[in-house]
């Protein structure tokens, strides 16, 4: 099968068939439509905040490594993510505290993470 006509198979198999943020449309060896995650993005530049507090070159990158790791992985702002900052004179060096970022994209969410100081 020529390039051409297997892009062509895959354009009609896949027309149909939504496979969400991250994931892409392929044929696979019975000739059906599969949702795989999109092997690359375009090298387009505009920074977004993920979720999870990483920052992404674009919203497809995220979703992307949202697909890849299995997490929910959702915009949380255009731009590089901030610096998470804790009170540190409420916490001695060694001490369990807890970080919760607040998420207010789609629906209200609240994460909390365990970390020590």
């Amino acid at each position: 099968m020529s390039l051409a006509s297997e892009l062509q198979s895959k354009s009609k198999v896949c027309a149909n068939v939504f496979c969400g943020a991250g994931r892409e449309c392929t044929v696979n060896e019975k000739g059906e439509p599969s949702c795989l995650c999109i092997e690359s993005c375009k090298p387009h530049k505009r920074s977004v905040c993920g979720s999870n507090g990483k920052t992404y070159r674009n919203h497809c990158e995220l979703h992307r490594d949202a697909c890849l790791s299995g997490l929910k992985i959702q915009v949380a702002h255009d731009g590089h993510c901030r610096e998470k900052k804790t009170d540190q004179s409420a916490a001695s060096p060694g001490e369990l505290v807890f970080v919760c970022t607040l998420h207010v994209y789609w629906l209200p969410s609240k994460e909390c993470v365990k970390s020590f100081l």
